[in-house]
């Protein structure tokens, strides 16, 4: 029993640095969110101290728009933009569709993540700051057996 208990003590540091990887690309996404809500609550007091400020009646209440950044972005072209962007490609990836079949479709992925049995090819695309456009498709023997369409994050 005591040995069981070594051998356990001592394997769990080879699994933990998966598990953190993990749990540190959550925090990352998690801290993003959060600048998204405190940038959208700032812009509200902002709104109100400005008609608690001003004289006579209160404005009617405006819209809170996102801040823009001072830098503006560079004007994105529809070639600048990869393949898997299109709506279209995504609804062709079926399950039992091979690798190489997914990337002749969708283009290279972003990055991958190898979890074995599994592979999962993820595509990643900044919208703008904090705003990331998400998808990914997941194998197993090269072979699809799960797709997650791009979405806003």
């Amino acid at each position: 029993m005591a040995r069981i208990i070594l051998l356990l003590a001592l394997a769990w540091p080879l699994a933990a640095p998966a598990q953190d990887s993990f749990q540190l690309a959550r925090l990352e996404q998690d801290v993003r969110q959060l600048q998204r809500e405190v940038q959208v609550l700032t812009q509200l007091v902002d709104q109100l101290r400005a008609r608690a400020d001003a004289p006579g009646p209160l404005p009617p209440a405006q819209p809170i728009l996102p801040r823009q950044s001072p830098f503006p972005a560079p004007p994105r072209t529809d070639e600048s933009l990869p393949r898997w962007v299109d709506a279209a490609r995504w609804r062709g990836i079926r399950p039992g569709m091979s690798e190489l079949e997914v990337v002749g479709e969708l283009g290279p992925p972003t990055s991958t993540r190898v979890e074995d049995p599994q592979r999962t090819l993820l595509y990643a695309l900044e919208i703008g700051p904090g705003a990331f456009l998400a998808g990914s498709v997941t194998l197993r023997d090269h072979a699809v057996t799960s797709v997650e369409i791009p979405v806003l994050k």
